[in-house]
């Protein structure tokens, strides 16, 4: 088995694990290799609304230039409508910050973008088709990883640190015995895409009406991504059903789809499932080891939040291994020099998470008078002074200070 020796080994090429090996490659000399399990990087419906602090990070990175080079939308807001009434809006337009919208871009280009970058540097390794069997140990400290290759070939990686960014499903977090509670919400969602109409304004709508919502977002270059909630567990017996009845639950909830819809989600193929859960890992390090993104942190899909979080702790996280390995260069990274990242980023994804499951178990009302009290407190959030403030903590994460400040 050969043996490759670096710094810093970040398994997973998601937004996190390449936004972390560009940041450790440009900033130092530290040797980085990033493991990806696939040969590209096709992610149907996975986190393409890039919010406003992320935006921010891009642009400090060097990486917006390119981004705007093969174009994307910028999204100039938020409304969501109950029985056809609009109850909650924000207008992006009125962040104070100099980057105020969200874009959405396929991920697979936000990723190339990163790599292309991070591949300018000699430091920087990307090895494609690498699925990491096995955590290498000595005297209870992680020291790399073992990789197989589609050719069945294995590596033995030696590092100061892995770096999980594997995401929600991480196989590495078990592995090392960091356990995870995972927390089912009561719906999934069935995604697909349409054709977006020439006049659709660039907002997210959200529609709900009784026990039913849609999440519509305007997607690059020319489409609607649209989540419709089910029942947990339910889709298997709803394809059973003729897809009709599919459409007549979407254009119940947005009457501008008729036509299009039914044009083209032709079968329940068109469609996917995403099984909506949330984990909390209560430990996020050990001595060698650090997760990021969906490993540590799985949250609800609901506004977009995971990549983003995820790309801030890469952000976070990278002067933590970098004025580290600076000082106490080829040495196994210990676990208490994670705290401080730790904590700083539990705070807000906690934020984050019980904001994201109060709007479950608002949008998942099964009573009237859940549902009404959905649409007092919607409505009377959107007349409060908190509701840029909140909008703006949720947008912009840890840059909200220089977001509340500008202008």
């Amino acid at each position: 088995m050969s043996q490759i020796n670096v710094d810093v080994c970040i398994v997973g090429g998601g937004p996190a694990g390449a936004m972390l090996g560009l940041l450790l490659a440009q900033n130092s000399k530290l040797e980085v290799m990033v493991l990806e399990q696939h040969q590209a990087f096709q992610r149907e419906f996975r986190g393409e609304s890039i919010s406003q602090g992320t935006v921010a990070i891009m642009e400090k990175m060097g990486i917006l230039d390119k981004l705007k080079e093969h174009g994307f939308l910028q999204l100039e807001g938020l409304a969501m409508y109950d029985k056809g009434e609009k109850i909650f809006s924000v207008n992006f337009h009125d962040f104070a910050a100099e980057h105020k919208f969200t874009i959405d871009i396929p991920q697979p280009v936000l990723i190339g973008a990163i790599l292309e970058k991070a591949q300018e540097f000699p430091n920087f390794r990307l090895q494609l088709g690498a699925s990491c069997i096995e955590l290498t140990e000595q005297d209870d400290q992680i020291t790399g990883v073992v990789y197989r290759e589609k050719s069945g070939e294995k590596f033995s990686v030696s590092s100061s640190v892995v770096v999980d960014a594997s995401g929600r499903y991480s196989k590495i977090r078990s592995k090392a015995g960091l356990q995870a509670k995972i927390e089912d919400f009561k719906r999934d969602a069935v995604w697909f895409r349409l054709p977006r109409p020439s006049n659709w304004e660039l907002t997210t709508r959200i529609k709900v009406d009784g026990r039913h919502h849609l999440i519509i977002l305007p997607t690059y270059p020319d489409t609607l991504r649209i989540g419709m909630n089910i029942a947990k567990g339910e889709y298997k017996e709803l394809r059973k059903k003729p897809i009709e009845t599919f459409h007549d639950h979407v254009c119940k909830l947005e009457p501008e789809l008729e036509g299009i819809v039914q044009e083209n989600i032709r079968s329940w193929s068109d469609t996917v499932l995403l099984d909506i859960f949330t984990a909390e890992v209560p430990q996020w390090s050990r001595d060698g080891l650090v997760l990021i993104g969906d490993s540590a942190h799985t949250v609800s899909p609901i506004l977009g939040q995971g990549v983003n979080l995820a790309m801030q702790d890469a952000y976070v996280l990278a002067p933590v291994i970098q004025n580290y390995l600076e000082v106490q260069p080829q040495t196994v990274i210990p676990q208490h020099v994670f705290d401080q990242y730790e904590s700083n980023r539990k705070e807000l994804i906690s934020f984050v998470q019980n904001f994201q499951a109060d709007q479950e178990r608002d949008l998942m009302a099964e009573t009237e008078e859940g549902m009404e009290n959905r649409r007092i407190k919607m409505s009377t959030l959107n007349q409060s002074p908190m509701k840029i403030e909140l909008a703006t903590k949720m947008a912009y994460g840890i840059f909200m200070e220089h977001a509340v400040n500008a202008g």
